[in-house]
């Protein structure tokens, strides 16, 4: 069986709730959730329950009837340190990033965007709302000027929100606002963290998402899907999904591991899916963030709560060129890979204001290139390389004098070392 029929096996249990409610007793723990168990932050293949605590005491310090079982009715457990208090939100405006740091015309899904406070997050998606007018979705907590959990909705609506230009000046209100919030998250009630913007009349934006030339409708990830999103503070990455139906006072969430030890700061709001197809499927809003882990709501509570649907279609017309920023924005993540074939998959995305040209190239640590393809993209298209791959390689993408890369071995590390069937040793040694 898979890992995702035998958690589905879990999750349908008849005393699961029971199950889940039994280990709350037990000290520290304040959440539940199914997943993937981790040796080492190594995945197993096993499902579990994952058990969130807020703090991981020696089993020394405890009596044996607070100790959390290895395994309870049959199921492995997976004790998860990702305390509920520390949950911290990913948007910051004090760090030094160029990654999206310019502005669009049409003001673009994966831009910043700022409150009146200096503080960004990211634009996720277009959205149709209840009335039918076409808004943007972001986070709660990135648009409010209140502290990460402490938004109040009746205060948040009606407040402006700021495109990025002038991300290190004061805000002029006659300059950079791009629109008003319209609807907000009721904190009160634990709604999720989510925001809905209307933009002004002179602000030209697009449903289109920095990187994907299409979103597709909703689709619930499996454990065997790499997940990919596009946020304002890391541009693309991949991540590995963890657990699932993680219970919170936010809904339930979704947990995953975030690629190289990536800064996600920033990223609030940033929607997160897999590639199917060559389109992109949402299923989460990301909005906090623990060490190298991610949290995402559920793209569906989000939307049952804003009365909103998501918006697969595009609109606005041609980008035309931003006035401030950089223009070389190739970005890439591996979304697959296949250890028999020894071939990956690499996402190359153009994402900024005009068509550019890049090599992506394919080289081992002594400098061996196993492969270099020509890419030609215009603005906001992307393209799919498959490309052989072998242990200590790396894949490098330049365009002008901008350089890119990407470390394969947290893909690969736990596999032979044996090069692809094209190459010899000699040729890597």
């Amino acid at each position: 069986m898979s890992l995702d029929s035998d958690i589905q096996e879990i999750r349908s249990r008849s005393d699961i709730d029971e199950i889940r409610q039994e280990l709350m007793y037990y000290p520290n723990v304040w959440s539940t959730g199914f997943g993937n168990k981790l040796i080492d932050d190594n995945t197993t293949n096993v499902a579990c329950l994952m058990v969130y605590v807020n703090e991981k005491p020696d089993n020394s310090d405890l009596d044996n009837n607070e100790i959390i079982p290895e395994s309870i009715d049959g199921i492995y457990t997976d004790i998860r340190l990702f305390p509920e208090n520390e949950i911290a939100p990913t948007n910051n405006s004090f760090l030094n990033s160029n990654r999206r740091n310019g502005y669009t015309d049409p003001y673009f899904c994966g831009n910043r965007v700022y409150n009146s406070d200096g503080e960004y997050g990211t634009l996720g998606a277009g959205v149709i709302g209840p009335t039918g007018k076409n808004l943007a979705l972001t986070n709660h907590h990135s648009v409010s000027t209140r502290s990460f959990g402490s938004q109040i909705k009746s205060e948040t609506i009606g407040q402006n929100v700021y495109e990025d230009r002038y991300a290190s000046e004061p805000h002029d209100e006659y300059n950079d606002v791009i629109g008003t919030v319209v609807n907000a998250s009721d904190r009160d009630n634990n709604e999720a963290d989510w925001a809905l913007i209307e933009f002004s009349d002179s602000t030209r934006y697009t449903n289109e998402m920095y990187g994907f030339d299409s979103i597709g409708n909703i689709q619930e990830p499996s454990f065997s899907d790499r997940i990919v999103m596009s946020g304002a503070r890391t541009g693309l990455v991949g991540a590995e999904l963890i657990s699932v139906d993680f219970a919170s006072n936010y809904g339930n969430l979704y947990e995953f591991s975030v690629d190289q030890d990536h800064n996600i700061a920033g990223n609030s709001g940033s929607l997160v899916g897999t590639i199917k197809n060559n389109t992109f499927h949402p299923f989460g809003l990301q909005f906090a963030e623990n060490s190298n882990n991610a949290l995402a709501t559920q793209l569906t509570d989000v939307f049952a709560q804003s009365g909103a649907s998501l918006d697969t279609s595009t609109y606005s017309g041609t980008i035309t060129q931003g006035t401030y920023g950089t223009d070389n924005m190739f970005e890439h993540t591996v979304i697959d890979y296949d250890n028999t074939n020894r071939t990956v998959d690499i996402l190359v995305a153009n994402c900024g204001y005009n068509d550019h040209s890049a090599n992506l190239t394919i080289e081992t640590e002594s400098g061996y290139q196993i492969s270099t393809t020509p890419i030609t993209l215009n603005s906001n298209e992307k393209t799919i390389v498959t490309t052989d791959w072998t242990h200590g390689a790396t894949a490098t993408i330049q365009s002008t004098d901008i350089v890119w890369t990407i470390d394969m071995d947290p893909y690969f590390d736990k596999l032979p070392i044996k090069p692809p069937t094209n190459l010899t040793l000699e040729n890597i040694t």
